[in-house]
């Protein structure tokens, strides 16, 4: 593996190692600062940790939250970086399916971005349902 593309993975150790901390400190205090944890909700959907995503989730902060510049959402940022099992785990958790600030779907990212065709089936799959039953088909 070529030093370059290491760097990725690496400043994914790092941000997961910060969240924890944070989270430690959060548990002994008893308060998280919301924007701080909407802001590493959105970073773990990015790097695709689950567990810092979870644990935060189990902290209150919202599954839907959102971007404030873009909109995006945890599931659109795990769509469009091909992160199938936090898509999944979002997902299962009732991640709602919402445009961004550009009108673009979950599903939309995925073909922006090119991601795999078991994400792109997953996604598709997952909104539509997602569609049916708010719409009580």
């Amino acid at each position: 593996m070529a030093l370059s593309e290491d760097l990725p993975r690496q400043k994914d150790r790092r941000v997961h190692r910060s969240a924890i901390r944070i989270l430690a400190q959060y548990e002994e205090s008893g308060s998280l600062d919301p924007a701080l944890g909407q802001s590493l909700l959105l970073e773990s959907a990015y790097s695709g940790d689950i567990e810092v995503l979870d644990k935060l989730l189990k902290h209150g902060v919202s599954l839907d939250a959102a971007d404030k510049v873009t909109g995006m959402t945890s599931l659109h940022l795990a769509v469009g970086r091909d992160h199938l099992d936090l898509a999944r785990f979002l997902v299962e958790r009732g991640a709602s399916f919402v445009p961004d600030r550009f009108g673009r779907m979950p599903t939309t990212i995925a073909a922006e971005c090119e991601v795999s065709e078991v994400m792109c089936d997953f996604i598709v799959e997952a909104e539509a349902a997602a569609r049916a039953k708010t719409e009580g088909v």
